[in-house]
């Protein structure tokens, strides 16, 4: 169809596929209300980040002729990161999504990942259907949820976490923690957690797609899975 037709998203575009990913960021936040809180700016935020990502030839930045999706393609580690992807209602992922994305992985090279919310069922099920498989899952708990320690946990087995503030365009109240080198002891992450309090509003766990042993660990200490990221 000639309105799925990929076309560069040029500067004349950027308000009309904000307003894309503005709805999409609106709909995420009621997946995922703390991790995706839109900011208060976060339209005229994105809007001018948005002007810098189409000035520059190291990005993809596609939409359709029809203006009913947009796809934003990163250059990251060796390949692509795909995290600006929306449509304009969940019907269009079929057709004009799939469209955006078979353009993006013909002229991509290397791997390339999208981030989808894990409850995003159609732009999942578009995923699948192209051949893309889930690769991690984020699981995210608000710090003050956790439970306390109970049992002791050996310091030098701690997991490390990176604490930094969200995404420009996101306000979950404060900094973020996500972990790394988590062994899969369930002591060992209470302990990080407990020890974070103070520094940290929320606390995100990447996790293998198919390790179920670690999820099913932090599922029963009330995380919840936010992302998925496909390849």
């Amino acid at each position: 169809m000639a309105s799925n037709r990929p076309q560069p998203v040029t500067g004349d575009l950027v308000p009309a596929v904000e307003r894309l990913l503005a709805a999409k960021r609106e709909q995420y936040a009621r997946l995922s209300p703390r991790f995706w809180r839109p900011a208060k700016d976060a339209v005229a935020l994105h809007e001018l980040y948005l002007q810098w990502l189409v000035s520059s030839d190291s990005n993809l930045c596609l939409t359709t002729a029809a203006g009913d999706a947009v796809l934003i393609a990163t250059p990251r580690d060796g390949g692509w990161l795909i995290d600006d992807f929306a449509v304009a209602s969940p019907s269009a992922w079929a057709h004009a999504g799939a469209a955006l994305l078979d353009a993006a992985r013909a002229r991509c090279e290397g791997t390339i990942t999208v981030v989808c919310a894990h409850d995003d069922v159609s732009q999942r099920v578009m995923l699948d259907s192209a051949g893309l498989h889930p690769h991690e899952q984020w699981w995210v708990a608000e710090r003050a949820l956790l439970p306390r320690p109970t049992d002791d946990a050996d310091p030098a087995t701690l997991p490390t976490a990176s604490i930094g503030p969200a995404p420009p365009v996101y306000d979950p109240g404060g900094p973020v923690a996500i972990v790394s080198d988590w062994n899969g002891d369930r002591a060992s992450l209470v302990a990080l957690a407990f020890s974070l309090r103070h520094q940290c509003v929320l606390i995100v766990v990447p996790i293998d797609h198919a390790d179920r042993r670690r999820q099913e660990i932090v599922e029963a200490l009330g995380f919840t899975v936010a992302s998925i990221w496909y390849r």
